[in-house]
């Protein structure tokens, strides 16, 4: 007989609400380990069903699509900038058609063709801080990130509009979590920062459109003007917008927290920094950075892997369910709110031995660990799954490497122990500070 799912432990709201704040993670483990895969939280003033563990990741990736939807979700998102039919809000054909348009600018064969933007871009990053100088990682990671992502996607960094990348991102995302009050979205300094954004992206389209050179290799920009100019009433203006400025605002916490904990992780285990390093400048030995050469780094790929894995920059997706359904033996109701709490997995002792140990055999052969089914899922699931997975990996592995070969990296204060912000997404705190040494200048 179904029932419903349990309250977790018991937990008056406001307890649950200040532990969701402080570590959300760690309070969704703690209750799976006690309640099992399904339970509902009361947080702030909402109500969540959560579904976790590697069971309910393959649950969510067989059947999500089909009985899960994350319009309402989004629709704050949506309607904040103007976006009919925004990537994250919709599903169905609507959604396979707008995820075809960007497939491409956002692929792994995308990034592999430009190793050499990454690789210089990175070794630059670290040319230009002189050498002694403390940088916090966070914001030194976050500026990398962006231009990159635009110099691969749209041919140009974000320059000046970076900081209010940041401030546009990080308060439009909180007001749709329900991490802060949506009136705080008409505060000036947010409404400044989203106009600038929005004015950058209007000028992209505008130089995208003006330049007629048959010979310019098409980026994101011209895929969505061509996918306009054959579908003119599938894109309005408010998702051409948003989706041109896209890459800029999907590396900004993701791939960037991901270095930042990759590089932390890599600091605090001087033999895997040392064994990586070899690997790495090795590889730089060999010639000019290659995807053949990439793909023959293991320990690069295991240590990537192992990071994405314990520091899960995207550990929890909210859904509501638009019918009702079973799910381990408790009945969810249609029009529920969801947390698919995806990272939990990750630390499934019955998964991963030792699973809160940086250990990046357990994603070598033999064990192979990762590969059970469900129990890796840093990208989400089903048709949702994040589309610039494949790009994000090879970013993460390349920036990663060249920062090893280019520079020499420590600990601003060697006793600094890892404090994780939730902003939305975690990140380490701005106490996490390096200085570089230049190993060497060029390639």
């Amino acid at each position: 007989m179904l029932t419903r799912p349990p309250l977790a432990a018991g937990l008056p709201l406001l307890g649950s609400a200040l532990a969701l704040r402080a570590d959300p993670l760690g309070f969704l483990l703690e209750q799976y380990l006690d309640l099992g895969p399904i339970f509902r939280v009361g947080a702030l003033h909402r109500r969540f069903t959560v579904l976790a563990g590697p069971a309910a990741n393959r649950f969510a990736a067989r059947e999500g699509d089909r009985i899960m939807s994350g319009a309402r979700d989004w629709a704050t998102f949506a309607r904040e900038v103007e976006a009919e039919h925004f990537l994250a809000g919709v599903d169905g054909p609507l959604h396979s058609q707008l995820r075809k348009i960007i497939k491409k600018p956002y692929s792994r064969r995308t990034a592999q063709a430009q190793l050499p933007t990454l690789v210089e871009t990175t070794r630059r990053a670290v040319s230009a801080r002189p050498a002694g100088r403390v940088v916090v990682v966070r914001e030194f990671m976050q500026r990398l990130v962006a231009e990159q992502i635009g110099q691969i996607t749209l041919g140009s960094g974000p320059g000046e509009v970076f900081d209010d990348f940041v401030v546009f991102m990080r308060n439009l995302l909180n007001a749709v979590l329900g991490q802060q009050p949506l009136f705080t979205l008409r505060f000036p300094a947010y409404r400044r920062s989203h106009r600038r954004v929005m004015d950058l992206a209007r000028r992209l389209v505008a130089e995208h459109q003006a330049d007629k050179d048959p010979d310019r290799e098409p980026d994101l920009v011209d895929y969505f003007l061509a996918a306009i100019e054959e579908n003119p009433g599938l894109i309005s203006e408010g998702d051409l917008l948003i989706g041109v400025v896209g890459p800029y605002l999907a590396g900004i916490d993701t791939a960037a927290g991901t270095l930042s904990f990759m590089l932390y992780a890599l600091l605090r285990d001087p033999a895997l920094l040392a064994r990586l390093r070899d690997e790495v400048d090795q590889t730089f030995a060999a010639g000019p950075l290659s995807a053949a050469r990439l793909r023959d780094m293991p320990v690069l790929y295991a240590t990537a892997i192992e990071t994405l894995r314990m520091y899960p920059v995207a550990p929890m997706v909210p859904r509501h369910a638009t019918c009702d359904f079973a799910f381990a033996g408790h009945r969810v109701e249609e029009g529920e709110a969801l947390m698919l709490a995806t990272g939990v997995a990750h630390f499934d002792p019955e998964i991963y031995a030792e699973p809160h140990r940086f250990d990046i055999e357990r994603c070598m052969h033999p064990r192979n660990e990762h590969r059970q089914p469900g129990a890796f899922a840093p990208y989400g699931f089903g048709a949702h799954t994040c589309a610039g997975a494949g790009m994000a990996e090879v970013q993460i592995m390349v920036t990663m490497a060249a920062l090893l070969h280019f520079a020499d990296i420590r600990l601003a204060e060697s006793d600094y122990r890892l404090h994780t912000t939730y902003n939305p997404s975690p990140m380490p705190d701005d106490a996490f500070r390096v200085g570089f040494s230049l190993r060497r200048a060029e390639a």
